[in-house]
């Protein structure tokens, strides 16, 4: 039996992914998020999965999704270096890249980073040449590429600017 719902939402318990959760509850769209935690006081259904660790195509086992947001990541926080970033993310994206592929999924939302420019003080346009300067951003530009490469799903690439959860808080302030 499949259990069809139509949106993935990777990292829903995240900073990012707690934010698109509420706006998706809001508007009354179905998703499953995924946490790498057991977690119990959401208002969505969990699935717990370690996307750096698990069988993605397992865990998912049974469930139908035509879109994926995909925002779970490993930043650079003190407990992850830059380099455990760069592979552990690489893991994490390239999992959800090829679950997505090889089980019907028509739209692929990819939450990267405007690191990918720099530190800088210039204007950002969109066809702003990347400048990267550490390697969590090296690793968002690779995936978008992996994304811009591909031709099973349509993608979407999302550049944020870097959001202040509560650790990064408790560092700069």
């Amino acid at each position: 039996m499949t259990l069809h719902k139509t949106v993935l939402l990777t990292g829903s318990t995240g900073f990012v992914g707690q934010a698109i959760a509420t706006a998706l509850l809001q508007r009354d769209i179905a998703f499953i998020g995924t946490s790498g935690q057991n977690e119990n006081s959401f208002a969505w259904h969990l699935i717990k999965v370690d996307l750096y660790k698990d069988d993605l195509e397992k865990a998912l086992e049974g469930y139908s999704f035509d879109t994926i947001i995909h925002c779970a990541a490993k930043i650079p926080d003190g407990t992850n270096t830059y380099e455990d970033c760069y592979l552990k993310n690489g893991e994490i994206d390239d999992s959800v890249i090829e679950y997505a592929a090889n089980n019907g999924v028509k739209k692929f939302i990819f939450i990267s980073t405007t690191n990918v420019y720099g530190f800088t003080d210039r204007l950002i346009a969109e066809d702003s040449e990347p400048i990267i300067e550490n390697l969590y951003s090296k690793r968002k530009l690779e995936t978008e590429n992996k994304l811009l490469n591909q031709n099973n799903f349509r993608s979407i690439i999302l550049r944020i600017n870097a959001p202040y959860g509560e650790y990064q808080k408790q560092i700069l302030f």
